[in-house]
């Protein structure tokens, strides 16, 4: 093999590691970018039914398979719950139940009324929050 082939095909290799490197970098980012764009639809709209979440949902997040959506709704509630938000969680799970039941996806109530019971403990003997939503 003559030195140009090799020089062509050590440039052919860097230059793959390099763009397999950007798009892992930029998958990485993906959950974060996910949960900062539905915790920012969340306090900026404040939605209250679930037919609100999922136009926005099958708009805004088309980018996303409907198990990383469910799966930062749930994140979202755990949030909700530890800053003790019942009624946020209580939402959110309703969210996740409509927009399950549209994609043919799973929903179970068992965790998120576990999320709930969390937000009720930490709830107790503060005030109520001004919206559904907080931060």
């Amino acid at each position: 093999m003559d030195i140009d082939k090799y020089r062509r095909y050590v440039l052919v290799i860097v230059a793959l590691t390099a763009i397999l490197a950007v798009v892992t970098g930029c998958g990485g980012g993906s959950k974060s970018s996910l949960r900062d764009t539905l915790r920012q639809y969340l306090y900026e709209k404040q939605p209250s039914t679930a037919s609100e979440f999922i136009s926005f949902a099958n708009k805004e997040l088309t980018g996303y398979t409907s198990r990383q959506i469910l799966d930062a709704l749930y994140d979202e509630g755990k949030h909700q719950a530890a800053l003790g938000h019942p009624s946020a969680v209580g939402v959110l799970s309703q969210f996740a139940a409509g927009y399950a039941s549209t994609k043919g996806a799973s929903y179970d109530s068992a965790p998120w009324v576990k999320l709930q019971e969390k937000a009720i403990k930490k709830r107790i003997g503060k005030e109520t929050p001004t919206s559904l939503w907080g931060k």
